[in-house]
């Protein structure tokens, strides 16, 4: 599948016109680091001009959403893997979870939870299904440097 190629102009303006790769090289330049990528673009009216300075942006194809939660968070007994939800009412429930490819410590969640619900992720020890429970949110986000927890954690 190709690649959409977007030209960006220093002002911040995006051109008009979609351009495709049309060549890639097959090795990397040992002194820079870079690899050689060539896109076409039309340019019917002329705006495009030799040597001139631009960023590009490129789409990725076939991107999706996806749910992700911290592998502390997965607990596994003989019906399979499940959560703990801290329901509406700050009750624990046991939910059963399908997941999908591991990223990094996140597991993809392909059944079973909703974005948005809590999850416990810590003090996993202390909780039991029908008990109410205090909350704490803690946010992360993904594959960022921060080693912080996320979703929800008790207290």
């Amino acid at each position: 599948s190709q690649l959409d190629i977007h030209i960006e102009f220093s002002d911040d303006r995006i051109y008009e016109h979609v351009g495709k790769i049309d060549f890639i090289d097959n090795r990397v330049n040992q002194n820079t680091g870079t690899l050689a990528i060539r896109a076409d673009f039309p340019n019917p009216n002329k705006i495009l001009l030799p040597g001139q300075y631009t960023r590009i942006q490129v789409s990725l194809p076939n991107s999706k959403s996806m749910l992700l939660i911290p592998q502390a968070a997965v607990q596994e007994d003989q019906q399979g893997r499940f959560v703990l939800v801290v329901n509406n009412e700050d009750k624990v429930e046991k939910r059963m979870v399908t997941l999908g490819n591991r990223h990094n410590v996140f597991w993809e969640v392909e059944k079973g939870l909703e974005a948005g619900e809590k999850i416990i992720i810590d003090g996993l020890q202390k909780v039991r299904v029908g008990i109410q429970v205090e909350t704490s949110e803690q946010t992360d986000i993904p594959f960022a440097p921060a080693t912080k927890k996320s979703e929800k954690e008790v207290k």
